[in-house]
């Protein structure tokens, strides 16, 4: 790394650490002359973006926030709850959903070694049949190492968890509502 791009992650950290807003991290650039040589926000995002290698996928969605123009809405040109059309006047989407893609997120993981290091702790962990410490003594996550992975119709040869390197994901959630028009949360 450059010494620039050193001090961009610092600077990029810190901002994030002490959730510094766009606003007084541009007066902090302002109030100190010595820090005006530091990147805007958007410089400094775009240049973190590219260190990290993940790129967001852009969805188009409905200016009120009805769906997203994906599946089977993909060809969609205006949103089939509100009617609102897709794209502007510009023929440019009115919004867009950024989303960051999980996968290439979870391989920079590997990448680093005391990160590598801790995503063993599944496999390492001593899962048994005593009392309930983990969720890697639930029932649930036991019986699926005794299963195949099958993808569609096909049995795979390899069951769940079966490598030290796969990864168990958890979501926990009280309700969302991704979207801002709907009266019922998932």
């Amino acid at each position: 790394l450059s010494s620039d791009d050193a001090q961009a992650i610092r600077v990029h950290n810190l901002k994030v650490d002490i959730n510094l807003g766009t606003r007084s991290y541009n007066r902090l650039r302002r109030a100190f002359p010595s820090l005006s040589n530091l990147h805007s926000v958007y410089r400094l995002q775009c240049r973190i973006a590219s260190l990290s290698g993940i790129q967001p996928k852009l969805f188009d969605c409905c200016i009120n926030s009805c769906c997203c123009f994906t599946g089977d809405l993909s060809r969609e040109q205006q949103c089939p709850y509100c009617s609102e059309p897709r794209l502007g006047t510009n023929n440019q989407p009115r919004r867009q959903f950024s989303y960051l893609p999980i996968i290439p997120r979870l391989v920079s993981f590997f990448h680093n070694k005391n990160l590598a290091e801790k995503m063993q702790y599944r496999a390492k962990y001593p899962s048994g049949n005593g009392p309930l410490e983990d969720v890697f003594d639930g029932a649930h996550y036991r019986r699926l190492r005794q299963v195949h992975v099958t993808i569609g119709s096909e049995t795979l040869p390899h069951k769940f968890f079966s490598h030290p390197t796969d990864i168990a994901i958890g979501l926990s959630t009280d309700g969302f509502c991704p979207f801002k028009r709907r009266k019922q949360t998932c």
